[in-house]
């Protein structure tokens, strides 16, 4: 008789040796130009071995701040987003909701692919989004528009 071990997919898989991120396989949250603030994944980094738990406890420490912000989620080397990690998204924002609407001015996804792009307004299409949100695939034209949107919003002085 054979049996048949199945992985929890909520956990990341175990590092391989042979992984750069075999020491951590955690987003990366980049505050260095706050008030805009980078979440990533690390580079070279297998996306299935990503923990999505440090996606919530990097927002969570974002809301929890109190100040307002604009957020670029690198989502290009996050893999895929299973429909179970959607709902978790869309649970999380909603249970957040006020701390949303009260600190995040604007949402930019900097995506690979047309799935991904398509992926991301599918999620939106149930989470009415609290703030504006944008998808893009050049790092530039995102961080320019997340620059206009605090600039809007009186958070950012112009020259």
């Amino acid at each position: 008789m054979t049996t048949t071990t199945t992985r929890d997919s909520r956990r990341p898989a175990p590092p391989r040796k042979d992984d750069p991120c075999a020491e951590s396989h955690r987003y990366l949250c980049d505050m260095s130009e706050w008030p805009l603030v980078v979440i990533s994944a690390p580079p070279g980094c297998n996306p299935d071995r990503l923990d999505p738990d440090s996606f919530y406890a990097h927002t969570d420490r974002l809301l929890d701040h109190g100040q307002p912000f604009a957020l670029l989620y690198d989502v290009r080397n996050s893999g895929r987003l299973s429909a179970e990690r959607r709902k978790r998204f869309v649970d999380y924002v909603e249970r957040r909701r006020k701390e949303v609407d009260s600190n995040l001015i604007a949402y930019a996804s900097l995506v690979a692919t047309d799935w991904q792009r398509g992926l991301l307004t599918a999620v939106l299409w149930f989470l009415t989004p609290p703030r504006p949100h944008s998808a893009f695939s050049a790092e530039t034209d995102a961080r320019k528009w997340l620059m206009e949107m605090l600039q809007e919003a009186g958070i950012l002085r112009t020259g």
